[in-house]
């Protein structure tokens, strides 16, 4: 609760007017209300901050390129039959430095690494992942080497929760079996200086209907010298598309990790509606889920989570 009052003050913060700065809105409609005012002066704010960044590692006489910066503000809520009732705030911002050759991003949230924490259409519950904590953060640049429609390379070094410093390579390849059918693997490395050196995998086939849906088997797997064992998830998922401001993704995973007691430390399954309301940048999520965690020698336990979330940038 204490992460997200500091949340809401932040914005509160980002969005009131700077000393002896006049704030233009985007938007130029006489019908425009507070919310569309706050969210034009955060995103003003957001790409003004992005460009001083750029200025700073590049040359500031050449304005022909602005940088852009992009940010997710979630807001969370679980209630389940033996976990109760939890509350979230996550942060995440992305930063495109063009001035250095196009291929820098700084990426920053106050969340750990999460790009394997669970698998990509999975959705982030408040608890998820067991360990965080209103202490938790990354801060990392990426240099993007190669960035296709079918292949991407990337190289990140960071800071995470600890504070540990870490190192990670990255190569991203889709491979076409047909026009309905692809293969999406992803391989990486890395150097922490909490996990170790380690290897993960993320798996992921798609088969498209002809239908706006598709489904998806995917699977990750992780490896390092400070384990034992495979640390490991995997999931079917469903994913339909409601119109262009809504979808559902329906899905059942089950994970395991190393030196555990069990095969399977849990199961889950859940329907996730997402839907655009309001405004362009406002999303709401509706996630009815039931788990069945080994630890409580899988006892059905049955929620609802609840999210809203903005996205400012382009």
């Amino acid at each position: 609760m204490r992460r997200l009052t500091l949340l809401f003050i932040v914005i509160l913060i980002a969005i009131s007017p700077a000393w002896g700065e006049e704030i233009t809105p985007q938007s130029s409609n006489e019908d425009v209300n507070w919310l569309d005012r706050s969210h034009d002066a955060l995103l003003f704010r957001t790409q003004k901050t992005a460009a001083w960044f750029d200025q700073f590692f590049g040359d500031r006489r050449d304005q022909d390129e602005a940088a852009t910066m992009r940010t997710r503000i979630t807001v969370g809520w679980e209630f389940s039959e033996h976990g109760g009732n939890d509350t979230d705030a996550r942060v995440r911002v992305k930063v495109r430095l063009p001035k250095l050759k196009e291929r820098f991003d700084l990426l920053l949230s106050n969340e750990e690494v999460d790009d394997y924490n669970l698998l990509p259409l999975e959705g982030n519950r408040p608890q998820q992942p067991a360990d965080t904590t209103d202490d938790n953060y990354n801060a990392a640049l990426r240099w993007t080497k190669l960035s296709t429609l079918r292949e991407t390379m990337d190289l990140r070094v960071g800071v995470h929760s600890g504070p540990d410093i870490y190192l990670m390579g990255r190569h991203r390849r889709q491979h076409n079996f047909s026009n309905n059918t692809k293969l999406q693997l992803t391989p990486s490395v890395f150097l922490d200086t909490r996990d170790g050196v380690g290897g993960r995998l993320l798996a992921e086939l798609d088969y498209q209907f002809d239908y706006p849906g598709a489904i998806r088997l995917s699977g990750r797997g992780q490896v390092t010298d400070r384990e034992n064992g495979l640390e490991w998830r995997g999931g079917l998922s469903y994913m339909h598309r409601l119109s262009s401001k809504g979808a559902i993704i329906s899905g059942f995973y089950l994970s395991g990790e190393p030196d555990s007691d069990y095969d399977v430390d849990s199961y889950s399954v859940s329907i996730r509606l997402r839907n655009q309301f309001w405004r362009h940048y406002l999303f709401y999520e509706i996630e009815p889920f039931i788990n069945w965690p080994a630890e409580e020698n899988y006892r059905s336990n049955l929620g609802l989570t609840l999210s809203l979330k903005m996205v400012i940038g382009k």
